[in-house]
């Protein structure tokens, strides 16, 4: 996983010189993929089958991911290449190399994660897998890395929910090798306590 991660990493930065010469091709671009990816999406859902959001596509939706300051959730794809990036979000995950999985997601800073440099620590994020599972994340670290710093994105005991742009965000430098990592960790819902008394008296009462 690792040196996927590593491919990934330069690949946001590659992509990100391209979008730069772009301008509002790339805007357009990204939110029409978005429509395509949410109908695949559902398609999924309905089947249980992986679906592509156009017919040349080789990727298709992985999740649905909710930040606590966007009320619009985004499409993530599988894999993160730059042919992926380009039209959204990528996740890759370790579940296959370690007991605890941990997730990354990569994405462009001009389009869907522009909403990172907003998040605080504390903010909860929510993340809805093909499978229909709802995974839900509480940020517990911002910070900037180097391109090269993909040791901080593998967390052996701890369920991490990694985010990943390109830094800086007002930045018109061309291929930068700094990058900005939002992590959270794993919560589970409380379970409420029962009364284990109430549970034994009967319903119906003679």
């Amino acid at each position: 996983m690792r040196q996927f991660i590593k491919v990934s990493f330069i690949s946001l930065g590659l992509l990100g010189a391209g979008l730069l010469s772009q301008g509002g091709y790339i805007q357009a671009k990204a939110q029409l993929a978005q429509v395509l990816i949410e109908h695949a999406w559902q398609q999924q859902l309905d089947t249980g089958k992986p679906v592509k959001p156009w017919p040349w596509a080789d990727t298709h939706p992985l999740a649905k991911l909710t930040l606590a300051n966007n009320d619009k959730p985004i499409m993530v794809l599988q894999g993160a290449d730059m042919s992926t990036l380009a039209f959204g979000p990528g996740m890759v995950s370790s579940e296959r190399q370690y007991p605890v999985p941990n997730k990354v997601i990569f994405g462009h800073k001009d389009t869907h994660f522009a909403a990172l440099k907003n998040l605080k620590l504390g903010d909860d994020i929510r993340l809805v897998t093909a499978d229909k599972q709802v995974l839900d994340y509480q940020v517990t670290e911002r910070k900037v890395v180097s391109e090269d710093d993909t040791h901080l994105l593998v967390n052996p005991n701890q369920e991490v929910l990694s985010l990943v742009t390109c830094y800086p965000f007002n930045s018109q430098i061309i291929g930068g090798d700094k990058r900005y990592l939002v992590q959270a960790t794993r919560v589970y819902p409380a379970v409420a306590s029962i009364d284990l008394a109430e549970l034994k008296r009967p319903s119906i009462r003679f």
